[in-house]
């Protein structure tokens, strides 16, 4: 009895083992699972999809053998997957094809400067090796997903220009390879989650023309020390600006327009390993003296503190200022102006 026990514990070992394998050999992908991805996808477009010349020839084979050949399609030289698709400027509309989600040898994904509108795929969740994608200047809209944050390769996020809403995801803050999130132009509420000020690989944050909410966080440049441009324009930011400013030795542009910003201008903002070419301040609530200190921004290119409540004169050190080719200090309290 025991025997025939052993032997019925072997014989399922086995076949669970042959019914794995079985499932392994008929979910292994290769360029057909992209071609019929593609096709789905294209199923799916309204406009004039015409332009694309993705289409089913003859059987699957020969349709597999002119993927890489297809107007906006890459394919890789190792693996001949598909790696980038490039739709961008094609007057395309309709929703985001969830089929897209099966291309899984994806890098970049450009969709940009079209009309497609609803919600991001769930989908999509399964692109883990994307590093790019832009979905710019489109309709799209819905909430920022969870799981875009763990598209663990990202390293440009461009999302801008649409009508996306809701909170952005704590769990952004696990794309720890960004180096661009560009969400400008949308319909975004509450605070930017602290984990976006830990991205130590960002270099181009821009959140503007959006609702956040919040301040910004005193440790700002050790947590993204390669940061060079922060753009926050238009929101309801409050606060001070962070006093340790200039630690962020690689920034070239900061622009805080238009927002709820209090307190007065760092005195110790300037560095002498400072890049900053650009500088927007004007529209807030900022009050003080303008620091002597501005004048140790030797590549200045532009100053706007116009629109707050600057008080005192105007120091003669912004005559040191040699690159300044704009600056704006009216509307504010400053004595001779």
């Amino acid at each position: 009895m025991a025997a025939m026990l052993f032997i019925s514990n072997s014989c399922f070992s086995s076949l669970r083992i042959l019914i794995s394998l079985f499932f392994v050999a008929y979910s292994t992908t290769d360029l057909s699972t992209d071609a019929m991805a593609l096709l789905a996808s294209k199923s799916r477009l309204i406009g004039d999809s015409s332009s694309l010349n993705w289409s089913y020839t003859n059987d699957i084979s020969t349709t597999t053998s002119l993927v890489c050949s297809w107007k906006g399609v890459t394919c890789g030289s190792r693996h001949r997957r598909v790696v980038a698709i490039d739709l961008s400027g094609m007057g395309l509309q309709g929703s985001l094809p969830p089929e897209m989600g099966n291309l899984t040898f994806l890098v970049s994904l450009n969709m940009s400067s079209n009309h497609f509108n609803g919600n991001l795929p769930p989908e999509w969740f399964r692109l883990r090796r994307l590093k790019f994608i832009d979905l710019g200047v489109n309709d799209l809209s819905g909430e920022i997903p969870l799981w875009i944050g763990f598209l663990n390769e990202l390293r440009i996020m461009r999302l801008y220009n649409n009508s996306f809403s809701g909170f952005l995801p704590y769990s952004i803050g696990n794309a720890s390879m960004l180096e661009e999130l560009k969400l400008d132009y949308n319909k975004m509420e509450g605070r930017i989650p602290s984990s976006v000020f830990n991205l130590s690989n960002l270099v181009n944050l821009e959140l503007g023309y959006n609702n956040f909410v919040g301040t910004l966080p005193s440790h700002l440049c050790s947590g993204v020390p390669k940061i060079e441009f922060l753009r926050l324009e238009s929101n309801n930011q409050d606060g001070e600006i962070p006093s340790n400013i200039s630690a962020c030795t690689k920034l070239q542009v900061i622009s805080l327009t238009t927002n709820k910003l209090s307190g007065s201008i760092p005195s110790d903002m300037s560095s002498p390993f400072s890049q900053l070419k650009e500088i927007y301040l004007d529209e807030n609530e900022l009050v003080g003296e303008l620091p002597k200190t501005l004048g140790g921004w030797k590549t200045l290119e532009i100053l706007y503190i116009n629109n707050n409540n600057i008080t005192g004169t105007i120091p003669s050190e912004l005559s040191n200022l040699t690159s300044l080719e704009q600056l704006d200090l009216k509307q504010n309290k400053i004595e001779g102006m």
